[in-house]
Formats: structure tokens, C-alpha cells, sequence
């Protein structure tokens, strides 16, 4: 008979920074970042929608789009893009985790905004977001503010997607912490 030692694949932080709700005042005269990727359409169509509501709400908007995680140089400038992308923004919006890789991708993204201070909302379908919460949560940051949408999302007619993202811009709103 052999002995073996079975280890526990769950993280436990040893402490959590709990999410602390901020009031960022309107929207006008904030510039919002949008987060993109290189993968899925429907979220550039979400993107599109949040553009224009964010522009008719005044905010200015600027965009940032993440490629594959690398290595070497093209990591360093990567890290670098995101660095200048989340230093010049005053709120951040995040997305899209919609499979595994791209979920810790994005909430690593995501986290570099909030660590600087930055009202941050991570944009999840409901497949993946216990992934983004385990990941926010491991990396220190319970609470990080989540914003569910449905999947399949990826798979649904453009109209739909922009559909869906036009009712959820309220939602989106009340998550950054913006007052009417």
C-alpha cells in the first residue's frame, strides 16, 4: 500500500480588500477606458453601444485593446500599453471574460486600474463569472464589480448583442459608481 498527500486546490487569501463602493459624481468630463480584445466581436459591438451612450451622457472615451499574453519584448509592450492606457483613464470597464484564459486575462487587466485607485467594472458572461470572482478574490480584491451577461454571448446576432448592451448600460452606470 502506498501513502500519498492530497493537496487542496483552493485558494484562500489570507486577506481580502473589500470592495469599497466609490461615487465618481457624472459622467461629464470623465474620460471612461474601454478595455477590448483581440477575440470576441460581440464585445467590440458592446464597446460600440457604451461609446456612444457614454459620449451622449459626456464622457469622453478612450479604448485599449489587449492581444495574447507573450512573452519577452512583446509582454514588456503589452505591460507597458496597459500601463499607459489606465493611467490617463478615470474609469475603467473591462471585458470581456467569456472563456478561461480570457476571464484571467481580463481581471488581471482589470486590476491593475483598480490597484491605482480606479473605478473599475469587469464584464463577464454568467458562464465565467464564478471564475472572475475566484480570480478577484485570490488576488486580493473581493467585491470587484461584476457585470453579467448572458452566454452564449459570442453566438448571438449583432442586433442582440447591441440590444443587450444598450438595456445593461444602466447597470454599467450604477456600477461605476456615477450619480444622476
Amino acid at each position: 500500500m502506498a501513502f500519498g498527500l492530497v493537496l487542496d486546490p483552493c485558494v484562500r487569501p489570507t486577506s481580502a480588500r473589500a470592495a469599497t463602493p466609490v461615487e465618481v459624481g457624472t459622467l461629464s468630463g470623465k474620460l471612461v477606458g474601454i478595455r477590448r480584445d483581440a477575440i470576441w466581436r460581440s464585445w467590440d459591438w458592446v464597446a460600440d453601444e457604451w461609446t456612444r451612450q457614454l459620449g451622449m451622457a459626456g464622457a469622453d472615451v478612450a479604448s485599449w485593446r489587449a492581444v495574447e499574453t507573450v512573452v519577452g519584448k512583446a509582454a514588456d509592450s503589452r505591460a507597458h500599453g496597459l500601463g499607459e492606457f489606465v493611467e490617463k483613464i478615470d474609469l475603467g470597464v473591462f471585458g470581456l471574460c467569456n472563456c478561461g484564459g480570457c476571464t484571467m486575462q481580463t481581471v488581471s487587466d482589470a486590476l491593475v486600474a483598480r490597484e491605482r485607485g480606479i473605478p473599475t467594472v469587469v464584464v463577464t458572461t454568467e458562464a465565467f463569472r464564478p471564475l472572475a470572482e475566484s480570480i478577484a478574490t485570490m488576488e486580493g480584491h473581493a467585491g470587484l464589480a461584476l457585470l453579467e451577461f448572458p452566454f452564449p454571448l459570442e453566438g448571438l446576432p449583432e442586433n442582440d448583442v447591441r440590444s443587450i448592451a444598450r438595456e445593461r448600460f444602466a447597470v454599467l452606470v450604477d456600477a461605476m459608481g456615477v450619480v444622476a
